[in-house]
């Protein structure tokens, strides 16, 4: 691994140094009261994403590959809250973590994460959220290879996340044909580093 990829490492799997501003809290319920109540709504179940959706839009654009790296995340967010529980890297954590990222990498994040300390663990909200990535910019597509730029969130994660305005993250995806219920996007993370805004960083797909 290169040195320059270590703190983004770190910042991702740590989860502990960078984020932006909480969200702002939930508005108050309404307080009209009717006469009747009305009957209870179905609840709307929340769509679980299929294959079909992560099949590639031809040109691959910013909203796509937002919702392949959020699906991603969503993983991840299982492995920290299991990780946040019993402050060990499981098997099946660590297996997780092989389905979302290329295996050096998964490797890196999984060492990480098992060095999670208690003040980290009380930086985070109880239980943490997932993480979400918000795209700016698609720099380059391929079939197989993806490199974009934007900002990994961490509203849901952490207690009080930094404010990172001034600061982008470039993530590199590449295409793995095999698909499971944990990674059913068909892409995994290669890397992730984080620069400062203005950075011109170099095409990881070139």
């Amino acid at each position: 691994m290169r040195a320059s990829r270590l703190p983004s490492l770190l910042l991702l799997a740590t989860l502990a140094l960078t984020g932006c501003q909480p969200a702002p809290p939930d508005p108050p319920a309404a307080t009209l009261r009717p006469s009747v109540a009305p009957p209870s709504p179905t609840p709307t179940p929340t769509p679980l994403a299929s294959e079909a959706s992560f099949t590639p839009p031809d040109p691959i654009d910013a909203a796509y590959v937002e919702r392949v790296l959020n699906r991603l995340y969503a993983t991840e967010g299982e492995v920290v809250r299991e990780i946040v529980e019993t402050r060990a890297v499981s098997d099946d954590a660590a297996a997780q973590l092989n389905e979302i990222y290329t295996e050096e990498y998964a490797a890196l994040v999984a060492e990480a994460y098992a060095g999670i300390t208690d003040e980290q663990v009380q930086a985070l909200r109880d239980p943490p959220g997932d993480s979400t990535f918000e795209v700016e910019q698609v720099l380059s597509a391929s079939a197989d290879c993806l490199f974009v730029s934007g900002r990994r969130q961490y509203r849901k994660v952490q207690i009080e996340p930094r404010d990172r305005t001034g600061e982008i993250d470039f993530v590199q995806l590449v295409r793995d044909a095999e698909t499971s219920p944990d990674n059913p996007t068909g892409w995994v993370v290669a890397d992730l580093r984080t620069r400062p805004i203005g950075t011109q960083e170099e095409d990881l797909c070139a």
